[in-house]
């Protein structure tokens, strides 16, 4: 192929070179479906479709998907044509789809010709339940016809053999990372040349088709040629760990990624080495520490694995080996095809988390009920209580995984179940479980003041929908709360999701690194004859500052050094098991919640 220096090159030019039969015939029968867009613009159509479609365009905002026309479309196809050939519909979004899947319902009897019984409509959706995204490859009774309503999900890997009719919206959901604030933004956002020529390979994949981009030529020339690459819209941490096993020495992290052909912006680097320091995985001077060391030992991203870690050395494997494998797969927990069961979906995990205030322990506990099931059974369970059970095998396969890797690093002795009962002798343990995921999501904390979440760039946080905390507004126990992950949709507010309340003394011990500092409080109520009561100030970071006596806090960084000191001792040491003899000592600390400072008290400090 050296011979090609035109990057213009047709797959003819190529089959008819190297004399590929097979590959010219294929070609010449799928010509009309991998003819690109035509190149023209308004300049050369017909003064009145230029008119028309300016007077459209006008009346419309090209933003939104206009349903209406969708649902115009779709009626056309199906009372001019044979009702065996299906359509394919691509919709941004969830919301998209079970809107236009409305629209159809509502208008089918008002339009002739489109009459109840004559179609019958089909959603694929990644998360929505796979029974129902499994029906929509199977062809229906001989006169009704197939709507299948999208996402790009159906764009590659898709084969839907009675496709013949592709409606394109030219939208799609494009999830992107920004770095400093640390919030994922999930944007309905134009597609790509390279998507807009997928899709339309969708029509016909069997036989001819007809493919209805919604979009005019002159939006279609607007497009970039190629999706943007992850690298520039994800987290760079994982990537930024195994950069520095590999590169010299004395290489910055940053220079490395520089050298890419699309290097990420360089704040998305610094964000990240950032990251992995405050975790411990790197020092100041980017050198891989004893914990990154056995960071880069799991396939995971790296808060996780540090996860794993903690959660050996505070005998909680179980909970923990759980929702690390959930976290780093998908929300076992789908959405209902028919978006009238959302209420129930709903309710379901909420019994999940009873009254824990924590959507990771709907997450243990849905995976406890489905692996306790029969075999036979679990399919119901799952259907019952809106469960992917494909997720929930996969999250079985790689619970395993990891087991497997923390027994080659030594954490482990065994997998079985003699050899993991001691490092589960506190997974019943809430408290401690809220504890180590402290010390994963860190720093992904809110505050919580006036019913409303905030943190250091924003006061008007929110809690997903899709959380079990949204029904409990109006009892929220605590002052702070963890979450997996920050979202954005297009301009709307931050909303949180993967929520758990901790309490004031699992901020405290377990946060990420931390100094205590003291000041004298001038204020008269402050002041104290004994020097034991008076102000003290523990700063977690630039903007979580946890006050309380010189006493408190002086019991507390010791805590916070046991822990260090534990962590450590067991990276240096994996398959070391400690001293099982324990000193209990309890302290009278009025401002802190007790449930996770008397645990770890009891557990650690013996030193050893």
């Amino acid at each position: 192929m050296s011979n090609y220096k035109d990057l213009e090159l047709s797959a003819n030019t190529w089959a008819l070179d190297y004399q590929l039969d097979k590959v010219l015939q294929f070609l010449r029968e799928h010509k009309d479906n991998t003819m690109p867009m035509p190149a023209d613009n308004t300049e050369s159509m017909d003064s009145e479709k230029c008119r028309r479609l300016t007077s459209y365009l006008s009346t419309v905002d090209e933003e939104r998907v206009d349903l209406m026309l969708i649902w115009r479309l779709l009626h056309r196809i199906h009372v001019n044509s044979d009702p065996d050939q299906a359509v394919l519909v691509f919709l941004p979004g969830y919301d998209d789809i079970v809107r236009l899947k409305d629209l159809v319902r509502i208008n089918r009897d008002q339009e002739v010709g489109f009459k109840h019984g004559s179609f019958i409509i089909f959603t694929l959706h990644s998360n929505i339940q796979t029974e129902d995204q499994r029906a929509a490859f199977e062809k229906p009774r001989r006169g009704v016809r197939k709507i299948v309503l999208s996402t790009n999900i159906a764009e590659t890997s898709v084969t839907i053999e009675d496709i013949v009719y592709v409606i394109d919206s030219g939208r799609a959901k494009e999830k992107s990372f920004n770095s400093l604030t640390g919030v994922s933004q999930l944007k309905n956002v134009w597609i790509s040349k390279a998507s807009v020529n997928q899709r339309r390979g969708r029509a016909g994949r069997c036989r001819a088709g007809n493919c209805y981009h919604l979009f005019s030529t002159q939006r279609y020339e607007s497009m970039i040629k190629f999706p943007s690459p992850e690298i520039v819209r994800t987290s760079l941490q994982q990537l930024c760990l195994h950069a520095r096993s590999i590169i010299k020495p004395d290489m910055k992290i940053e220079a490395f990624f520089m050298q890419i052909l699309e290097p990420p912006p360089p704040i998305a680097v610094k964000m990240s080495v950032e990251s992995l320091t405050v975790m411990g995985a790197l020092d100041e001077n980017e050198r891989l520490t004893k914990l990154g060391k056995h960071l880069l030992g799991f396939p995971i991203e790296p808060f996780l694995g540090k996860a794993l870690i903690y959660a050996v050395v505070f005998k909680c494997l179980d909970p923990i080996l759980t929702l690390v494998s959930i976290l780093s797969h998908r929300d076992p927990f789908e959405l209902p095809s028919d978006a009238a069961d959302k209420k129930k979906a709903k309710g379901c995990k909420i019994q999940f988390a009873r009254d824990s205030f924590s959507d990771h322990m709907a997450y243990v506990k849905a995976f406890k009920g489905w692996k306790a099931s029969r075999k036979s059974e679990r399919k119901k369970f799952c259907q019952d209580n809106y469960l992917s059970a494909t997720t929930f095998e996969m999250v079985s396969r790689i619970r395993e995984q990891l087991l497997r890797h923390l027994c080659a690093m030594g954490f482990v002795k065994n997998r079985e179940p003699s050899g993991l009962s001691e490092l589960n002798t506190n997974s019943e343990n809430w408290a401690m479980v809220k504890g180590v995921l402290v010390a994963m999501l860190y720093p992904n904390i809110c505050g919580v003041g006036d019913k409303v979440l905030h943190n250091s760039f924003n006061n008007q946080i929110g809690i997903h929908l899709s959380s079990t905390l949204t029904e409990k507004k109006n009892q929220i126990p605590t002052d702070w709360i963890i979450f997996d992950e920050m979202i954005q949709q297009g301009s709307g507010n931050h909303q949180v999701k993967g929520c758990t309340f901790v309490s004031t003394s699992a901020i405290a011990l377990f946060a990420g690194r931390f100094t205590g500092t003291t000041s004298e409080n001038t204020a008269k109520e402050d002041v104290t004859s004994n020097p034991e009561h008076s102000s003290s100030t523990l700063k977690i970071n630039q903007w979580i500052s946890l006050d309380g006596t010189k006493e408190t806090l002086r019991i507390l960084m010791s805590l916070r050094q046991k822990i260090n000191y534990l962590v450590l001792k067991r990276l240096n040491s994996p398959s070391g098991y400690f001293n099982k003899v324990l000193i209990v000592r309890h302290f009278s600390i009025p401002i802190f919640n007790f449930d996770v400072f008397e645990v770890v008290t009891k557990f650690y400090l013996h030193s050893g």
